[in-house]
């Protein structure tokens, strides 16, 4: 009976196992070869090139265009010409310092609007949909006008690279995942809020980059000037690294669509007064108290002299892996 069942039963099992397998691979191999034969090439779409800009493509360095810089930039501190309100070294709260901060932010944001292109290591970590996500670590590039940036990744997902440059690829970004994933899809382009984008950041692509913080906060802080319950302190601090910051905190009462955090903490650098670290709570679930972490953001390695040329923007570069090949 036993030598029936092998005779029977088995060859014809491992057969069928084997043609599946068999099936199941030349599938895998056909869909990844039409996801590459669909995916355009980039040299084909050299015409969506990014266009040289005249004030600055000419004396840019050609690959990443990075020159070194350091944070506080000749444009920055043209821009800081009309000094700001000293910080308090002590504790400050209330309208002053509603009042205090506002004129600061204001005067960082139209220094900062001076600045044209720069470069920074990005750290995030964000809450998605109930969740907290690791924190991610990115390289950036970052031009103003038109606002453009590409980003790289640095951790967990390395060599993943994303750019979004405004006016051109029909303001989609265009991306390219790493490892085994890249066989099917070497290549994607979706709109800078798609659902793919909002899987792991809370925010578009095109709100990238320390400008758009810093206009979010403007519009934050002459938010809290009309709203007697909020409060605001300013102090300073010192983080586990030695690093000294002004830091503000914010507290609000009561949830507002227009308020997305219940708390946030702000962190500047003393030389500059950028906004180099961004803690915000999300509200508390029903019935309880806790504020949970919702974002938090992390600015570092800022080079505000960094000049950029076209190419840094775009996927046909030769630096970056985009290519299908």
């Amino acid at each position: 009976m036993t030598i029936w069942i092998r005779r029977r039963v088995v060859p014809p099992f491992s057969r069928a196992w084997r043609r599946g397998v068999g099936a199941l691979c030349l599938l895998g191999v056909l869909i990844s070869g039409v996801s590459w034969w669909l995916t355009a090439s980039l040299e084909r779409t050299a015409a969506d090139a990014l266009a040289p800009r005249a004030d600055t493509d000419t004396a840019a360095l050609p690959g990443s265009g990075k020159q070194a810089g350091t944070a506080d930039s000749p444009a920055l501190a043209q821009g800081r010409s009309a000094e700001v309100a000293a910080w308090p070294e002590a504790r400050l709260e209330g309208r002053p310092a509603k009042e205090l901060l506002l004129k600061m932010m204001q005067a960082v944001d139209r220094s900062f609007r001076l600045v044209h292109s720069y470069t920074l290591t990005f750290r995030k970590q964000e809450r998605i949909g109930g969740k907290l996500l690791p924190e991610q670590t990115y390289f950036l590039k970052v031009r103003h006008d038109p606002f453009a940036v590409y980003m790289r990744g640095i951790q967990p997902v390395a060599g993943r690279e994303l750019i979004y440059a405004e006016g051109h690829h029909d303001n989609h970004v265009i991306g390219h995942p790493v490892g085994m994933a890249r066989l099917l899809v070497p290549r994607l382009k979706v709109p800078p809020d798609h659902p793919l984008i909002l899987a792991e950041s809370r925010h578009p692509m095109n709100q990238a980059g320390l400008a758009n913080l810093i206009r979010k906060l403007v519009g934050f802080r002459q938010m809290d000037l009309e709203e007697p319950d909020e409060v605001t302190i300013l102090d300073r601090t010192v983080t586990p690294d030695g690093k000294r910051w002004l830091r503000s905190t914010h507290n609000h009462s009561t949830f507002r669509p227009e308020r997305p955090l219940a708390e946030s903490e702000i962190l500047y650098d003393p030389a500059t007064r950028l906004p180099l670290r961004f803690t915000g709570f999300d509200w508390p679930a029903a019935g309880k108290a806790e504020k949970p972490l919702g974002e938090r953001y992390c600015y570092d390695d800022l080079d505000l002299d960094a000049v950029l040329s076209a190419q840094d923007f775009d996927p046909a570069n030769p630096e970056y892996e985009f290519h299908r090949f």
